[in-house]
C-alpha cells in the first residue's frame, strides 16, 4: 500500500513538472520565439537542469509541438463548449466564437506561425496542421454546417459558401481584427461583416 502511494506522488509530481516546462517554454516562446528561446533557458526557468528536461522532452521542437497542441486542445474544449450553449443562435454563437478568439488573444498562436514554417520539420507542420483544423477549423465549420441545416445561410449554388470556406474567413477576419475598439464591438463588428455585409441596403 506504501508503494502505491509513493508511486502516486511520484506521477503527480512529475505531471506537476510537466505542466510546469509547457507553461513555462509558452511563456518563453510567446515572448522571443523559437529560434532565441533554448532548452537550458527552460530548464533554468523551471528550475531544472538541462538533463532533467530531457526526461519529459527529447529536444526543442517536441517541446514546442506540445506547447501548441496543448493550447489548442484547451481552445477547441472552449468551443465545442460555446457552440453547445448558443447553438440555436448562429449570429450569437458566431459572436461569442469571436469574442473568445479575441480576448484569449489567438495573436500568440498566429505569431507562431512563423516559427512553425521556418523552423520546425516537415512531418512536425504536417502534425500541427491536423491539430490546428481539428482544433479551430472544424469546430467553426460546424456552426456554418448548422446554419446551412437550418437555412439559415445561403447554400454554395445560392450565392453562399461552403462552411469549412466560411470558417476560414471568420479565422482571417479575426487574424486582421485590429483597431481601436474593445473586444465587444470588434466582434460584433466582425460578425454583421461576414453574416451580412457592409453594402447598403438596395432599394
Amino acid at each position: 500500500m506504501a508503494r502505491k502511494r509513493q508511486q502516486g506522488t511520484a506521477a503527480d509530481d512529475a505531471g506537476e513538472t510537466l505542466r510546469l516546462i509547457v507553461k513555462t517554454a509558452h511563456r518563453l516562446f510567446m515572448e522571443s520565439g523559437y529560434r532565441a528561446v533554448s532548452t537550458r533557458q527552460i530548464a533554468q526557468a523551471c528550475g531544472l537542469t538541462q538533463p532533467a528536461l530531457y526526461h519529459y522532452f527529447k529536444d526543442k521542437q517536441a517541446l514546442y509541438e506540445e506547447v501548441l497542441r496543448s493550447t489548442m486542445n484547451e481552445t477547441r474544449t472552449a468551443l465545442e463548449r460555446l457552440i453547445r450553449r448558443y447553438t440555436e443562435d448562429l449570429e450569437e454563437c458566431l459572436r461569442q466564437i469571436v469574442l473568445y478568439f479575441l480576448m484569449t488573444k489567438p495573436d500568440d498562436l498566429f505569431r507562431m506561425f512563423h516559427d512553425i514554417e521556418h523552423e520546425l520539420s516537415a512531418e512536425a507542420r504536417e502534425r500541427i496542421s491536423s491539430t490546428w483544423m481539428q482544433s479551430y477549423l472544424l469546430p467553426v465549420a460546424s456552426v456554418f454546417e448548422e446554419g446551412l441545416r437550418r437555412g439559415t445561410l445561403l447554400a454554395p449554388g445560392q450565392g453562399g459558401t461552403d462552411p469549412v470556406s466560411a470558417a476560414y474567413l471568420l479565422m482571417s477576419f479575426v487574424s486582421h481584427s485590429g483597431g481601436p475598439q474593445d473586444a465587444s464591438v470588434r466582434a460584433d463588428t466582425l460578425v454583421r461583416v461576414l453574416l451580412y455585409g457592409i453594402a447598403a441596403e438596395r432599394t
